[in-house]
């Protein structure tokens, strides 16, 4: 199986608080950008991914930015910061009155997209991570919110979320924002056959970032490929893992030839069982924090991933397109 990876981010929101006179400015300056009022409030579509939501009570702005849809390309790192940050401050210099004024990180989307071959394999990945883990620190698996298509959302139930965690496959994602708005699909080369996995960090998470661990709230703090895989290591391999999905079968046959002794092999495949008949949650449950952990790595260090494949798949292993990535530490 051939796959692509590609990253490390997807959209960002800043804000700002606006002076009167700045408010004025924002909309003299870029009045042919405003795509809607309403209630007072002002939407501006730049057309490149930059859209800004100004609050007309409080003069308070929200700017939005799509990277990919900035830049035009799937890949978006470190390497395109400077380029970002003209096209950002090109649109405050027409806004801020103050030349050391600058836009407060609120959020931020850290991204990995896998391109499958094939829309079956997209369609095989989500329906084994559906025996994955239900929880992910305090983020729970919740039914779909959204028009995502098939997905997987984490959310916290606090009322101010710190975090989230989003699986989806992107071109039908695409497809069903289209259909729901009554607009063809524009769906890109690079969305074709892509499953998105995205960690998204709230703004309580970046104020609790730059309190305890003095992270400040801009792009540089964020757009890092180090940065990026460390949240892809704590929140989405506990999810994929690293090792290839097999059945039952060809998981003990594959221990077998890698001379397990048959206690250990029996205890794992007992816990393969049982995690094929529930998932990764009850798994845990059942055996506690500590064997899970045990029983995971140890699978895992053989390149056995702790979710079976089931048995009405028909299909004895499946290339987990995580692999290099996570090996590479």
């Amino acid at each position: 199986m051939t796959t692509k990876l590609r990253g490390i981010v997807h959209t960002a929101e800043f804000y700002q608080q606006l002076l009167v006179v700045e408010a004025n400015r924002l909309k003299v300056t870029y009045k042919a950008y405003i795509a809607e009022e309403t209630k007072g409030n002002t939407k501006f579509d730049f057309g490149n991914g930059i859209e800004i939501m100004l609050f007309g009570i409080s003069n308070f702005m929200r700017l939005h930015v799509d990277f990919i849809e900035l830049l035009n390309d799937p890949v978006v790192n470190e390497n395109n910061l400077i380029e970002i940050n003209k096209s950002l401050n090109d649109i405050c210099d027409g806004i801020f009155y103050y030349e050391d004024k600058k836009l407060v990180l609120s959020r931020y989307d850290v991204r990995l997209d896998v391109e499958f071959a094939d829309k079956k394999s997209v369609e095989t990945m989500i329906r084994l991570l559906e025996g994955s883990i239900q929880k992910i620190g305090r983020m729970q698996r919740v039914s779909n919110p959204y028009y995502l298509g098939k997905s997987l959302i984490y959310k916290s139930e606090a009322k101010r979320s710190t975090m989230g965690i989003n699986i989806y496959d992107k071109e039908q994602e695409r497809r069903d924002k289209a259909r729901l708005n009554g607009r063809i699909p524009d769906i890109t080369e690079y969305e074709e056959n892509v499953l998105r996995f995205e960690v998204q960090l709230h703004n309580p998470h970046l104020n609790y970032k730059k309190r305890y661990h003095g992270s400040y709230k801009e792009l540089e703090t964020y757009l890092d490929t180090t940065v990026s895989k460390g949240y892809m290591l704590k929140y989405i391999y506990p999810i994929v893992y690293a090792g290839d999905y097999y059945s039952l079968k060809a998981a003990r046959r594959l221990m077998k030839e890698k001379g397990m002794k048959k206690s250990e092999m029996d205890k794992l495949v007992e816990f393969l069982r049982f995690s094929e008949k529930y998932d990764l949650s009850k798994a845990k449950e059942k055996y506690g924090r500590y064997k899970y952990e045990t029983y995971t790595a140890r699978l895992n260090s053989m390149g056995i991933n702790p979710v079976i494949i089931p048995k009405p798949m028909k299909m004895d292993r499946f290339e987990n397109p995580f692999f290099e990535y996570f090996d590479k530490d």
